[in-house]
């Protein structure tokens, strides 16, 4: 057997919309051996849209997103990424730059693996390279989802799908409901939804008046995920 195995992940429901990436199917951890790693503070960048690709990235601790910014300096937040995940592979592949930023969210420990060393892994061990084209396909089917996300469902829809989206995929079960144990900034879920702060803002504040969440010490207790998707 390959040590370049599969491991089974869970199915994340409704959580797929809100693209959660994590962790893949493909067990990535050899690329440890073969990289360097790199600690992040919160809020620190790890590329810039545009940077030159000269590295793909293992995420082997933390929360990283990875938005696009707006001409009028707004951003959209494309993905989240969890630890055993890799991103900014398609600008090492193609040879090009990032098309998006890469900003940490909770500090974070990457692994760096050099282009040149994954096309010498790529050479020795050619799984790697279609378990990397199927990684690929799964981001624009998730973004394709995420383009019918925005098209077709109101912002309270949206945030209601997606802070459901965080309960899957982050919450611990509570007395009173599903507790969200990451902490995101309401510009971040404006991010997320593509809607202003102040909407966001004034979203949550109905569902909390509606009782259907409740905001904690900054994280956010879902206290009716059912009522909250019928929205």
């Amino acid at each position: 057997m390959s040590k370049y195995s599969h491991k089974e992940i869970p199915d994340t429901g409704g959580g797929r919309e809100a693209l959660w990436m994590g962790p893949d199917a493909f067990d990535w951890d050899f690329l440890v051996k073969d990289g360097y790693q790199r600690r992040y503070a919160a809020g620190s960048v790890i590329y810039r849209e545009e940077d030159h690709g000269e590295c793909i990235h293992y995420l082997l601790e933390g929360l990283v997103k990875i938005s696009m910014a707006a001409p009028d300096g707004t951003d959209k937040i494309l993905a989240i990424h969890q630890p055993g995940t890799l991103f900014g592979e398609s600008a090492v592949l193609d040879q090009g730059c990032y098309f998006a930023t890469a900003t940490v969210i909770e500090d974070a420990v990457v692994c760096l693996i050099s282009s040149e060393k994954l096309v010498n892994l790529i050479r020795e061990h050619p799984e790697i390279s279609f378990q990397m084209m199927s990684n690929l396909v799964q981001r624009i089917r998730l973004l394709a989802m995420q383009v019918g996300f925005l098209t077709f469902l109101s912002v309270p829809q949206r945030l209601a799908r997606m802070v459901c989206g965080l309960a899957e995929s982050f919450g611990t079960p509570v007395d009173d409901g599903v507790l969200i144990t990451v902490r995101l900034r309401h510009h971040e879920l404006a991010e997320l939804v593509s809607a202003s702060r102040v909407t966001v803002t004034n979203t949550l504040n109905e569902f909390k008046r509606l009782g259907l969440i409740r905001i904690q010490d900054g994280r956010i207790l879902v206290m009716n995920p059912d009522e909250l998707m019928r929205l």
